[in-house]
């Protein structure tokens, strides 16, 4: 080649440069493997450390911007076993079908993986994996290739020859080197080789990839991940529970004491009674008609929940909600006894403030229902309020009649009759309120044009409601 001009010793240096820098764009990567380690490692910074299992070296890079960290995952998908953040598992990701949820989880783990030094992990090898728990790795892999890497472009058999070499050319390698093994051989052959390295600058460029840091498992994640995952068991269709009483065998009191909301609750077995035997923290006697609670597929053959292995604050709401069809059960599972229950056919007891309603509120309305009753404008009260299809709070206040006889209790049913206006207009003009669509002195022909012109035009939607409008 003949370079002249002013700049040609300069154009020189660029164009062998640049031949330079695509030459080693084609180089292969060359991890090390961080199992090897009993000394003092002898390679070079930005050197990349691949862990096939957690040890105690992990946290020593993981703590040093200066390397990159590889991790293998196994079975339980928790790159940082010993922190205390407690992710779900791979069979537990395995039940929730739903991909854009699943893809929400992985953008998370990408960025909590990050956060903590962890430049990218490795799939786990799914010779001995359920075809569901082999859907939700090919669901990572395929989501970000290059930070959840297949297990199949790593190797360990480090060629002794240039043939040996030339024959892995078909396909993109990572290398694993033991720290002592001389790996220039591999760089000097790499470097000519003509084909993978989209692949590898790809790689390098996941490396430094931007991200959003991430410390914790955030709540509502966790939370859409446990509803989704729960699996229903129910060769005999038992569920939802329709009874009046039911025996709940087991130690978490909390879950007892929201199973009262909805029916009488023993604590021993009775005749005809269904009997709800929680397994998941202790082992207990189990036999025909029982409905199992369990964290893992260990009794099959019985109507039971199988729960995911994460804690949620409100698991016990949630699980309740379930038995008693105030929720969809739709977890997957290979089990042949597995039933979706998607839609949920009566209301559920949760806290007001899951469903984001202020206490204080919740308190002056009970406030208002008292004054009600003593000021004698109503003899009893029955105050219930439902968002999102749960029953969020619910009270009875006063008696039947004045004479105060019989009291109103949460059982009482009344004759629905003239309160149409109450129960029936009335919210729906609060939630047309609540979204701006509407104002109580809007008057009624701004809303119904066949009004206009007529002696009720200006009659406004507040008269209405307080029967002043003069129909």
């Amino acid at each position: 080649m003949i370079v002249k001009g002013k700049y040609s010793i300069l154009s020189l240096v660029l164009l062998l440069l640049c031949a330079f820098d695509t030459e080693l764009g084609n180089e292969d990567e060359i991890w090390i493997d961080g199992g090897t380690f009993y000394k003092a490692l002898k390679h070079e910074k930005e050197a990349t450390i691949y862990f096939e299992e957690w040890n105690v070296h992990v946290n020593q890079f993981l703590e040093d911007p200066s390397y990159f960290v590889a991790l293998q995952l196994d079975h339980s998908f928790d790159p940082l076993p010993d922190d205390a953040v407690t992710l779900p598992t791979l069979r537990t990701l395995a039940a929730v079908g739903d991909e854009v949820l699943l893809a929400d989880y992985f953008n998370f783990l990408e960025s909590f993986g990050r956060t903590h030094g962890i430049n990218h992990m490795v799939m786990p090898d799914t010779a001995n994996f359920s075809a569901l728990e082999k859907e939700v790795i090919a669901l990572a892999n395929e989501h970000s290739p290059y930070y959840f890497l297949s297990p199949s472009v790593l190797s360990h058999a480090i060629p002794d020859s240039k043939k040996e070499y030339r024959a892995t050319v078909n396909q993109p390698k990572i290398w694993i080197a033991d720290q002592d093994v001389d790996t220039k051989r591999i760089e000097r052959w790499s470097q000519k080789k003509e084909t993978g390295h989209d692949f590898y600058r790809s790689l390098r460029a996941s490396k430094e990839a931007a991200f959003t840091s991430a410390f914790e498992f955030p709540s509502s994640l966790s939370t859409a991940i446990f509803s989704s995952a729960v699996v229903a068991l129910d060769p005999t269709e038992v569920l939802p529970l329709t009874d009046r009483s039911i025996t709940y065998l087991g130690s978490d009191l909390k879950l007892r004491r929201i199973l009262a909301q909805y029916v009488k609750v023993f604590d021993y077995r009775v005749s005809g009674v269904k009997c709800i035997v929680d397994v998941r923290t202790q082992e207990r006697k189990v036999i025909e008609g029982d409905i199992i609670l369990q964290n893992e597929l260990q009794l099959e053959g019985f109507t039971s929940l199988v729960l995911p292995d994460i804690y949620i604050a409100d698991l016990e709401i949630e699980v309740a909600k379930m038995l008693f069809g105030a929720k969809g059960i739709i977890g997957k599972s290979t089990s042949i006894d597995a039933r979706s229950i998607p839609n949920p056919k009566y209301l559920g007891f949760t806290n007001p403030s899951i469903e984001g309603i202020d206490k204080d509120r919740l308190s002056s309305i009970d406030s208002l229902a008292m004054a009600a009753v003593k000021m004698m404008a109503t003899p009893g009260i029955q105050m219930a309020i439902v968002k999102n299809g749960n029953l969020v709070a619910e009270k009875s206040y006063g008696y039947y009649t004045y004479d105060s006889i019989k009291e109103v209790t949460s059982n009482t049913i009344y004759d629905i009759a003239s309160v149409t206006k109450v129960v029936a207009t009335l919210p729906a003009v609060g939630y047309l309120l609540d979204h701006d669509l509407v104002k109580l002195d809007d008057s009624i022909s701004m809303h119904l044009p066949e009004f206009a012109g007529s002696n009720k035009a200006g009659v406004t939607i507040e008269q209405l409601l307080a029967h002043n409008a003069g129909l």
